[in-house]
């Protein structure tokens, strides 16, 4: 299972629009769970990645932040499925 983490916080109409993004490209691919995690819960997180969000996340490693980049998105999961 490949494990896509969305670094967001409420009230964030970018996050919200990566969150939709998301679950249209976790569908084009098998064994894809999407985890959303506020920065607002822990404060480090909010330290570290709330100017940032949203920040996404595949299996530990940064793929994009401030925006959904869903050409990056799709050729990291792709790469991964070879």
């Amino acid at each position: 299972m490949r494990d896509l983490v969305l670094y967001r916080r409420e009230g964030c109409s970018p996050c919200a629009e990566a969150a939709r993004g998301l679950a249209v490209i976790a569908a084009e691919f098998d064994g894809v769970a999407i985890r959303l995690v506020d920065v607002d819960d822990d404060p480090e997180l909010a330290r570290r990645l709330g100017p940032l969000v949203p920040v996404i996340e595949l299996d530990g490693v940064l793929v994009c932040e401030f925006w959904l980049d869903e050409g990056a998105v799709r050729a990291r999961l792709g790469s991964l499925s070879m």
